[in-house]
């Protein structure tokens, strides 16, 4: 079974983005193009949140956003999950204006998902960040996904040696 990572809306962003003169952002828009093309080593998992989120803004880029998620499984955000944002906020693991993230972060605990992809390193996938949510998750009795960037998820999943949940 490959193992199944929750691709958070800022790889789907990145990929639906025009090409970026940025250094930067050009570097994130390649990485999230060869994750989303390794896709088959993976089972791509989406939530209620990434399509809302995917949703806003231009029109023209959330048709984009939305047409790259079609197939993946959106998993539900069940009441164990709301409650387990509401406590990922309480415990200042997340900052309380970030709902969304630590609603990212709950569904794919509560689905025991393997990995979460994501750019979103002010308040996900940043070092500091990542300790806290994994910390805290820990604290509350689950285990955390791995949070990283679709590089690192790459670098770290080889398909023969991988466990899944």
């Amino acid at each position: 079974m490959k193992p199944r990572v929750y691709v958070e809306t800022s790889v789907i962003s990145y990929l639906a983005a025009r090409p970026s003169r940025d250094p930067v952002q050009a570097a994130r828009q390649f990485q999230a193009r060869i994750f989303w093309n390794s896709g088959s080593r993976f089972t791509l998992l989406v939530s209620p949140v990434v399509v809302d989120e995917a949703s806003r803004g231009h029109a023209g880029q959330a048709v984009k956003r939305l047409t790259l998620m079609e197939g993946l499984q959106v998993l539900s955000a069940p009441p164990e999950a709301e409650y387990l944002a509401q406590l990922l906020i309480e415990r200042k693991a997340l900052p309380v204006r970030a709902v969304s993230d630590a609603a990212h972060i709950a569904i794919a605990t509560v689905h025991e998902v393997k990995a979460i992809a994501s750019f979103n390193f002010r308040h996900i996938a940043g070092a500091f960040a990542r300790r806290k949510i994994e910390m805290t998750l820990r604290q509350l009795g689950y285990e955390p996904p791995v949070i990283a960037t679709p590089e690192e998820i790459l670098g770290d999943f080889d398909e023969k040696a991988s466990t899944t949940r």
